[in-house]
């Protein structure tokens, strides 16, 4: 009986211990995202001192808005050949030095093309945590927590943009780009003492390493304690076309590897098209054109509170009600959200009249932004860490955040002038119609994965 109470608790602590060192590296590689949310949310605290200093044209804060997205998008053109290259680990390590480069290039910035150039490399930098963390998240995490450790994605997106609406409340954006320049330098340190994807390393022939590594995660010292585990992950033949681009690109072509590409970058367009982008962006804009009175970047610090609230809801439910019905109840609820204060607008831009209450609009906002942050927006992360099969994870990864990154470049540079042609109103009613267009498409093609394994999963599409 004593050797049993032994076995038990040696077993629990070698459970807890793996899950603390699947929890530490997903802290370090979503730093990295932190200071995506972070380089996304600060147009909209810093452009008014921005302004006064640079004495900005309203083309001029386009540019400093959407050019983040166009780096972005050439860093997730590359970063999936790169992380296949380097490894998971090393790619992430790397990306931290032209992540504080930019950062510094925009305290130091003297001119409006070097405003430019330090969100173009901010950009491109952060943007690669948008595609080697989902990842490395998915290949480390066991099927259990999978769904809330992939979650924390979206948690620390958001926090990253909240810590930029309430720094920026208070400082001017020089020192709101200082104090962001301490993200990449704290990520580097925590990165060093992290494992490698076993996954990776199997897929590029290195059983014993992957093994170790395995081994780390899972908080056991004897190998033979995750044979099982890594027997279990396909990787025949794999380490031979790794590193061959033209088999590469005939495998994205391969029926059961299509369709859970296209389902993921459709996901990644619906999330951006709903208008996200142009909304964490112009938050306090946004509130002062509807004509509410209270102080923009306060109402901006209570929007992304809320969004940080429903992240970690998001969190606590992805593993227990599922991925399909809390990205259906997301989509309702942004449709409905956006078409009222489509109508509001309506109201207020064309027959000067407030409609119920200027509150109306701060309601609609905190609601959308809770639907987004519960659905789609943590959630397509997940799923595309989840259905994109091995052998095309890197690549597909970085397609799917291209597309992300390619649809917020458009939406946010547009904003301003489809705004002048149709008005607020219809420009958010634009946005209520690709949410409905997100529901149909959920509702017939997104399957469920909670609780599945990646070869659960790929059976799936086998015989699409």
């Amino acid at each position: 009986m004593h050797n049993y109470y032994v076995f038990a608790i040696t077993k629990l602590d070698r459970n807890v211990v793996g899950i603390l060192r699947q929890l530490y590296t997903t802290v370090a590689i979503n730093l990295g995202v932190f200071g995506l949310g972070a380089v996304i949310a600060w147009t909209s605290p810093g452009l008014a001192s921005l302004s006064k200093d640079f004495n900005l044209s309203s083309v001029s804060i386009a540019w400093i808005t959407s050019i983040v997205n166009i780096g972005g998008l050439i860093s997730c053109l590359s970063a999936g050949f790169v992380m296949d290259k380097l490894g998971r680990k090393l790619s992430a390590l790397f990306a931290t030095i032209p992540t504080l480069l930019g950062w510094l290039v925009l305290i130091f910035s003297k001119n409006v093309w070097m405003l430019y150039i330090s969100r173009f490399i901010l950009g491109y930098a952060a943007s690669f945590y948008g595609v080697v963390g989902p990842v490395l998240v998915g290949e480390i995490a066991e099927p259990k927590i999978r769904g809330v450790l992939s979650n924390m994605y979206g948690i620390f997106l958001t926090s990253g943009m909240l810590c930029s609406y309430v720094v920026g409340s208070f400082v001017d954006w020089q020192m709101l780009s200082i104090i962001s320049a301490i993200i990449p330098v704290v990520q580097f340190f925590m990165l060093i003492f992290t494992s490698e994807s076993p996954r990776h390393l199997l897929h590029r022939g290195k059983y014993e390493k992957a093994a170790e590594c395995l081994a780390w995660y899972r908080g056991v010292t004897r190998l033979e304690d995750v044979e099982t585990e890594i027997k279990a992950i396909p990787a025949a033949n794999v380490s031979k076309s790794d590193g061959n681009l033209s088999l590469r690109k005939l495998s994205i072509f391969q029926r059961n590897n299509a369709m859970p590409l296209v389902l993921c970058v459709a996901l990644v367009f619906i999330e951006q098209l709903s208008g996200f982008a142009v909304i964490v962006s112009y938050t306090a804009d946004i509130f002062k054109s509807a004509g509410h009175t209270a102080n923009g970047n306060t109402l901006a610090i209570i929007f992304g509170g809320f969004q940080l609230l429903a992240r970690a809801l998001s969190c606590l439910l992805i593993d227990k009600a599922g991925r399909r019905p809390l990205l259906l109840m997301g989509e309702v609820g942004m449709t409905v959200s956006l078409g009222i204060l489509g109508t509001y607008f309506y109201f207020f831009e064309k027959l000067n009249t407030v409609l119920i209450s200027s509150w109306v609009p701060v309601i609609c906002l905190v609601v959308y932004i809770c639907m987004f942050s519960v659905g789609i927006g943590p959630i397509s992360t997940t799923v595309m860490g989840e259905i994109l099969p091995q052998e095309i994870r890197g690549v597909g990864s970085a397609l799917c955040t291209a597309a992300l990154r390619g649809s917020a470049f458009t939406i946010t540079f547009a904003f301003e002038g489809v705004k002048d042609q149709v008005g607020s109103y219809g420009v958010f009613w634009i946005f209520a119609g690709v949410c409905a267009i997100g529901l149909i498409t959920i509702y017939f093609w997104i399957p469920e994965t909670k609780g599945k394994s990646f070869e659960d999963i790929k059976s799936l599409f086998l015989d699409v």
